[in-house]
C-alpha cells in the first residue's frame, strides 16, 4: 500500500525517531528503515545514499542538509473560512482552519507480511497454512 503525507516544518521529530537505532532494531520491528535521498534535486544538494541524522529537519526547515546554509524560507501560515450547513440540524456555521506551509511529501510503501511471506517458499501456496 502507498501512503504519501505531507511533511510540514515541526514535523521533522517525528520522522527521526521514528528511525530504527540499528539493523537488529529495525528486524525486531523497533523502528523504520532510514529514508534514501531520491530526485533530481538530489544531485544539485550533493545528497546520496540514507538520510542522516538531522537532514530532513535541515530540508524540511529550508536549509540545505549539509552545509545548513538557508536555501529558502516558509510562506506564512495562512487562514481559511468555509461555511458549512450541519446536516443533522440544517444549521449554516463557518469553519475557520490553519493552513499549514508544505515542505514536501512522504511517499512510503508498506506491504503485508502475507506477502513477504509468499516470496520465502516456492513450495508453499499463498494463503493457506
Amino acid at each position: 500500500m502507498l501512503t504519501v503525507s505531507k511533511l510540514s516544518p515541526g514535523q521533522e521529530a517525528y520522522y527521526e525517531r521514528s528511525v530504527a537505532a540499528g539493523i537488529d532494531d529495525y528486524y525486531a520491528g523497533r523502528g523504520e528503515s532510514p529514508g534514501v535521498w531520491v530526485g533530481a534535486g538530489t544531485a544539485g544538494l550533493e545528497l546520496v545514499g540514507a538520510v542522516e541524522e538531522g537532514q530532513l529537519g535541515h530540508l524540511i526547515n529550508g536549509r540545505d542538509p549539509v552545509t545548513s546554509v538557508q536555501l529558502r524560507s516558509h510562506p506564512a501560515k495562512k487562514r481559511t473560512r468555509r461555511e458549512r450547513i450541519d446536516p443533522a440540524t440544517g444549521e449554516r456555521y463557518v469553519e475557520e482552519k490553519t493552513l499549514r506551509p508544505v515542505a514536501g511529501y512522504d511517499w512510503s510503501s508498506r506491504h503485508p507480511r502475507a506477502s513477504a511471506s509468499c516470496t520465502r517458499s516456492a513450495r508453499t501456496r499463498c494463503g493457506t497454512r
